[in-house]
């Protein structure tokens, strides 16, 4: 039952923090608009910011959109997370990656009530995106309980 409950609120933090971060690039596009310095499309944001994040984010949207969700894309994002467990943060470009799959399965799985797929993609995203952006560490507590739950999702889904 506080399994169930710690998932649950998991899953609310991470919709918060979306829905958090979709408002902070709104208000960023209407300042850059105002200004005549809005970013190129193409144009890749900077390592370790929200709009990285953002941008990741907005990749794996695009992705779904375009290919759909299916097996082998789910299988490559969990054979990455069960061979760099539990060392998604040494570099940006891990943690990018890692970031990448986490919003693969919590979205694109979501859609389809699949809550094992969506829960560890949710527990993947809260356990890189503090510490991508240099607001938490990995040894925090935070960090450390989500890394044990993607490990036990991990193991549940072999």
């Amino acid at each position: 039952m506080w399994y169930i409950m710690k998932k649950s609120l998991a899953i609310i933090y991470f919709s918060l923090f979306l829905l958090l971060t979709s408002c902070s690039l709104a208000k960023n596009s209407e300042y850059e608009k105002n200004n005549n310095t809005e970013m190129s499309k193409n144009e890749i944001p900077s390592s370790n910011t929200d709009e990285m994040l953002i941008y990741i984010q907005n990749q794996v949207q695009e992705d779904i959109e375009i290919n759909g969700v299916f097996d082998d894309k789910r299988d490559e994002a969990i054979n990455f997370l069960n061979k760099n467990y539990p060392n998604y943060f040494d570099n940006n470009e891990t943690m990018e990656k890692t970031y990448y799959y986490g919003c693969y399965l919590s979205k694109g799985y979501s859609d389809y009530n699949i809550k094992e797929y969506t829960l560890l993609g949710v527990d993947v995203c809260n356990a890189i995106k503090d510490v991508y952006r240099g607001l938490d560490k990995v040894e925090s507590d935070r960090t450390q309980l989500n890394l044990e739950f993607i490990k036990e999702n991990l193991v549940r889904l072999e």
